[in-house]
């Protein structure tokens, strides 16, 4: 009997502990961060380092899921992303979800509005809070990106053409914007409209679907424009699809390389300057790049969310925007446009932040 007892006892502890341990996890405080996009992707990337240096010190269940949709933008795919990830958070239950980017809030938590039990902080958003909803609901709040327009005004004129501000009758500079047709440019050129560039600046804004028609904007602008921005080119596919349909309204999954198109561009736009609008420019071969910083995103969503699970509600936490931005370039900048001077503190900024590419290898 004694000896039954003494194998007994260490069962019924490991037992115990066991049960414990189950318990105080099913008890701690779940967040899910949902990304739109993709492990890999820099912007995504540098969210989650935001992420994880807030929530490093915290007793949480944190799980993340990506939904993939930078590499597959057909409204197909989104729509059954966007079901695999309601599966998930209606088998999980997070208390938290942190959303990243349009997509996640496209198809995935709008469907959480006002929801009892589970809240929302949302980042990385371009477009406007009421597009989802988010106006009428009270488990819903977070931080919206916003490009640093009047930085990107302001180096124009000071890095790349500083005659136009020191001379009082020079002419406006000319400069055009190039992007896909992606949502993230669509919500883009809404905030870029918006913006007051004149009359320091004139901007003609393209939008192209495909890689041919890429190639015809970037021509046309080193031809006649004083500067070319750059903005989302991801999304390009070829001239026509298997179909021979427009390839604004193609099906197919076919893009062109990213890699590819910043190459072509680079070497065919000898006459002007060009300037990346999103984070991803120059670690895909481009040198000078200005974006909303993503670790900033990924800290404000992260405090507000540590802030919900410790009682507050999302209604008390007003919505923030970006105040923050990430310059990038590459060392091989001062090759192409010798004659420029990119000033102490930004080159600071980007080697602080490990934006600043030494070589072309990086």
């Amino acid at each position: 009997m004694v000896n039954h007892l003494n194998r007994l006892i260490p069962l019924l502890f490991i037992f115990g502990f066991i049960a414990y341990t189950l318990i105080a996890v099913q008890n701690k405080p779940r967040v899910l961060v949902l990304h739109s996009y993709h492990i890999g992707y820099s912007w995504t990337d540098r969210v989650n380092i935001g992420i994880a240096q807030v929530l490093k010190d915290e007793a949480f269940s944190v799980r993340y899921h990506y939904m993939d949709t930078k590499r597959h933008s057909g409204s197909g795919f989104k729509s059954r992303a966007g079901t695999r990830a309601q599966k998930l958070i209606d088998s999980w239950e997070p208390h938290v979800i942190i959303a990243v980017d349009d997509n996640a809030q496209k198809y995935v938590t709008k469907h959480y509005l006002n929801h009892p039990k589970i809240n929302v902080v949302f980042s990385g958003v371009n477009a406007k809070p009421e597009a989802y909803g988010f106006d009428q609901a009270d488990n819903v709040t977070g931080i919206l990106e916003r490009r640093p327009l009047p930085i990107v005004k302001e180096s124009i004129l000071k890095i790349f053409f500083p005659d136009s501000i020191n001379i009082a009758d020079s002419n406006p500079v000319d400069v055009v914007f190039i992007t896909d047709n992606s949502t993230t440019s669509k919500l883009n050129i809404e905030l870029i409209k918006q913006y007051t560039w004149a009359p320091e600046i004139n901007l003609d804004i393209i939008k192209v679907c495909s890689y041919k028609q890429w190639q015809e904007a970037v021509l046309l602008a080193n031809q006649q424009s004083d500067l070319i921005l750059l903005n989302g080119y991801k999304t390009l596919v070829p001239a026509k699809d298997a179909e021979g349909k427009d390839p604004c309204n193609s099906k197919g999954k076919d893009r062109v390389a990213v890699k590819e198109v910043i190459r072509w561009t680079q070497e065919n736009t000898a006459n002007v300057p060009v300037l990346g609008f999103s984070s991803s420019y120059v670690n895909d071969g481009g040198q000078i790049a200005f974006s909303a910083s993503p670790v900033e995103q990924g800290h404000v969503a992260s405090e507000m969310a540590i802030q919900i699970i410790h009682g507050k509600r999302p209604s008390e936490l007003p919505i923030e925007s970006a105040k923050q931005f990430t310059f990038y370039m590459r060392e091989s900048l001062f090759e192409r446009y010798p004659d420029i001077e990119i000033p102490f503190v930004y080159k600071a900024l980007a080697r602080a932040t490990g934006n600043y590419y030494e070589s072309d290898k990086k």
